[in-house]
């Protein structure tokens, strides 16, 4: 069985010797104890913290953190290397390794995710999740016991039409949720295996 954990948060962290300027309320420390230790992979997008901008209205500020994608959010230390999460915040933005990520609030949902493509109201985002597969133990002594596997994996939010949907990277997914467009998708040969292909659609809907 396959369990999709998915939360929309994220972290910071502190660079040289200065403090950044980030209101208390934004953050807290983080808690390690999570053991992950049956498990292969990582919850972090990146093998190691990155040096990144943090952007909350006019300012700016260099800061150093990593993206937990099973908490979502993303991690930044101080420099007695304790770690310290970034809650959610609306307006808030954070580039790291040439991604922007949005901090976007629909309706009830909040949103932590790359912007691909907008029309008015009508965006497009690229979101991360971790799918987590359970370790198995031994049965009976018979055979050996698995670890479990993380995983990080590729979605969209598509807002449309004051609507929220969330596609998997597969036709069908997209399919399942927009099926008056099966014959444009079948036209413009879209495989949704790619980022383009989720552009490219999102442009055929806003066309209507």
């Amino acid at each position: 069985m396959r369990y999709i954990i998915f939360f929309l948060f994220i972290n910071f962290f502190f660079y040289g010797q200065n403090r950044i300027d980030i209101p208390v309320q934004l953050y807290k420390e983080l808690n390690k104890n999570i053991n992950l230790d049956e498990y292969i992979g990582s919850v972090y997008l990146f093998e190691k913290f990155n040096k990144a901008n943090f952007y909350l209205g006019e300012e700016i500020e260099e800061i150093y953190a990593n993206y937990n994608v099973y908490r979502n959010k993303f991690t930044f230390k101080q420099l007695d290397g304790s770690e310290y999460e970034l809650n959610f915040e609306e307006g808030l933005k954070i580039e790291i390794k040439d991604k922007l990520f949005d901090f976007v609030k629909f309706k009830d949902e909040e949103i932590i995710g790359i912007e691909l493509a907008s029309n008015l109201k009508n965006k497009l985002y690229k979101v991360y999740k971790t799918i987590i597969i359970p370790p198995k133990p031994s049965s009976y002594g018979y055979d050996l016991p698995k670890p479990g596997k993380i995983n990080i994996e590729n979605f969209y939010y598509i807002i449309y039409n004051n609507n929220l949907y969330m596609l998997e990277d597969s036709k069908k997914s997209v399919l399942d949720l927009f099926p008056n467009y099966k014959s444009l998708i079948k036209k413009n040969k879209l495989k949704f295996k790619k980022e383009e292909d989720f552009i490219n659609f999102f442009k055929l809907l806003n066309s209507k």
